[in-house]
């Protein structure tokens, strides 16, 4: 099911599989990825209960979670819709606990405010055992030109170092330094190759996309409780993905439960954690 809430500039559509959002328009104009070129279906998919390649092993067992968990390929139950907000739920049944073999509750949350979106994802952990999870998003940002033209300006200075992945999508150790300060130039030949530019443990819980020539913004992106942020662009696209990740992905056999892990988050029976990040578009 699609739903569509409506409010100030903005008119945002819902799908219930994986309580995406579909389509961003301000004031008419389309903001998100529309598949253009027929090279990615995607547009806001969460991803849940990690993003990335990750091995998710629990009491010994591997499970066969495919790249960025189950979220977005699972109905969300549509609790309410207002006029500025929707909130959707995922809760863990048979088929969730097929691949992700943990009791949890998903509420997805979207309020809108002028020109900006909050997204609100909320866990529970409403079994008796401990739920390991991570999270992430995975927004598009639809551009008027070829994505070389734009630049990302970070909070605070950073020292932009891509830690490298390996075809398995796993992260294999090395770094490219592309830059340091608060300018990140999309104008770089890891986008170029359709590679993903990957920094770990970032300062900075904003960022503005903007034009690198004429600065003309095109949104600003506030992700507080988020450390780790990729960006990916589809090649032949007009479009950049900013992604602000809990976790990382793993490095090949990599043979640790998955609540082990550095960056996993364990809830336990009755406890809750929530994550808010806004969208402002420009």
């Amino acid at each position: 099911m699609e739903y569509t809430v409506k409010k100030d500039s903005l008119e945002i559509t819902f799908s219930s599989l994986g309580a995406e959002m579909i389509s961003v328009k301000k004031n008419g104009k389309e903001r998100l990825w529309q598949n253009d070129n027929g090279a990615w279906g995607g547009h806001a998919p969460i991803l849940f209960p990690y993003a990335g390649t990750c091995t998710f092993i629990k009491n010994g067992i591997v499970s066969e979670m495919k790249q960025h968990g189950i979220a977005r390929r699972n109905e969300f139950e549509l609790i309410r819709q207002t006029d500025d907000s929707i909130e959707f739920v995922l809760k863990s049944n048979e088929k969730t606990k097929e691949l992700y073999p943990c009791d949890f509750e998903l509420y997805v949350t979207y309020t809108l405010c002028g020109d900006s979106v909050e997204l609100k994802w909320e866990v529970r952990n409403p079994g008796k055992e401990i739920t390991s999870f991570a999270i992430g998003g995975h927004e598009t940002y639809a551009l008027d030109e070829d994505v070389k033209n734009y630049e990302i300006v970070f909070e605070k200075d950073e020292v932009f170092d891509s830690w490298v992945m390996n075809k398995n999508n796993h992260l294999t150790g090395e770094k490219i330094h592309i830059g340091e300060g608060k300018i990140l130039s999309c104008n770089t030949t890891l986008l170029d190759d359709a590679k993903t530019i990957v920094l770990i443990g970032v300062n900075s819980r904003f960022m503005t996309l903007r034009n690198r020539v004429t600065k003309e913004e095109v949104a600003t992106l506030s992700y507080p409780g988020f450390k780790n942020v990729f960006f990916w662009h589809c090649l032949g696209s007009k479009m950049i993905c900013l992604e602000p990740w809990i976790n990382i992905p793993d490095y090949d056999n990599d043979t640790r439960e998955f609540s082990d892990k550095e960056t996993t988050i364990n809830l336990k029976p009755g406890e809750n954690a929530v994550f808010k990040r806004v969208i402002s578009y420009k």
